[in-house]
């Protein structure tokens, strides 16, 4: 923040000498089919903002047709839960409708402003070395594939690629990432540099669907963590308690589920990983 000083936001539970948090949250589809995805990541813009988190340290990335979409019975308001608060009022939202994409995803992980001049907010993750950051996406997946709303999808290898280069320029002290999509295990074993400050949880292992379901037995938990993130214990990583609710809480707001993503239906996105299977396979042939 140009001071010199740390904490710029709150002291960190398990590393004093971490001097800010950031946070990328991304809704990888639209249409009112694929409400739960907008939900969760408003939902988890809210939460972290409660738990000490620094709006402009905030990157949100959503394509924005739910709150005011013409099948919503309550125009202008976002729900994550039954009888739950409107998650949308106050998210500041970056980027919006066809700027989310992989590319700009990259570019706004990596920190590049240059390459998203003139697109959206032009707000990029601009963590360093001292700093903690917090990824979480909201999507569908398939093998090796993460879905966008525009654009072609998020492959395994060109998104580890672009954390291993954050990393390497120093853009995080550790990095927790939150990734709820079907086989978005898929998107890290056996994958993920092993000598990173990196932790990853997938809502489903590599094979596995991940479904939408809202469990009505965890929603007394859920509403208290609406109201006290704190109560949360917070990740061995030192996430603070407010992005473990962000994350953890995520799975079980939603509605029904859907079978397509705008980005492409389910069958092209089965073929997509294929085809990403084909392409690490490939150059290690005889």
């Amino acid at each position: 923040d140009g001071s010199g000083k740390c904490p710029v936001d709150f002291v960190d539970g398990d590393d004093p000498a971490v001097c800010s948090h950031w946070a990328l949250l991304v809704a990888g589809s639209s249409g009112w089919g694929n409400y739960r995805h907008q939900a969760d990541v408003y939902h988890a813009y809210q939460v972290l903002v409660s738990g000490g988190y620094r709006p402009d340290h905030i990157v949100v990335m959503a394509y924005d047709d739910i709150a005011n979409n013409p099948e919503n019975p309550m125009p202008g308001k976002v729900f994550n839960r039954p009888g739950g608060p409107d998650v949308y009022s106050g998210v500041r939202i970056d980027y919006r409708g066809e700027q989310v994409n992989a590319v700009n995803f990259l570019a706004v992980l990596e920190g590049n402003a240059a390459a998203v001049a003139n697109k959206g907010s032009g707000r990029v993750v601009a963590s360093g070395p001292t700093d903690k950051l917090f990824l979480f996406y909201s999507d569908h997946g398939a093998a090796g594939v993460l879905g966008m709303p525009s654009g072609p999808f998020l492959y395994a290898d060109e998104f580890l690629a672009s954390v291993r280069r954050k990393f390497q320029s120093r853009g995080f002290k550790e990095m927790v990432m939150y990734i709820e999509a079907c086989e978005s295990g898929s998107m890290f074993e056996g994958l993920l540099d092993s000598n990173m400050p990196a932790y990853v949880t997938t809502a489903a292992n590599a094979l596995e669907s991940s479904w939408a379901t809202y469990c009505p037995e965890f929603s007394a938990a859920a509403a208290a963590a609406d109201v006290n993130t704190q109560s949360l214990p917070s990740l061995s990583t030192g996430l603070p308690a407010a992005a473990a609710a962000a994350g953890g809480l995520a799975e079980n707001s939603s509605s029904s589920s859907s079978s397509s993503s705008s980005g492409g239906s389910w069958l092209q996105m089965l073929v997509e990983g294929l085809r990403y299977a084909q392409r690490l396979v490939i150059p290690f042939s005889i």
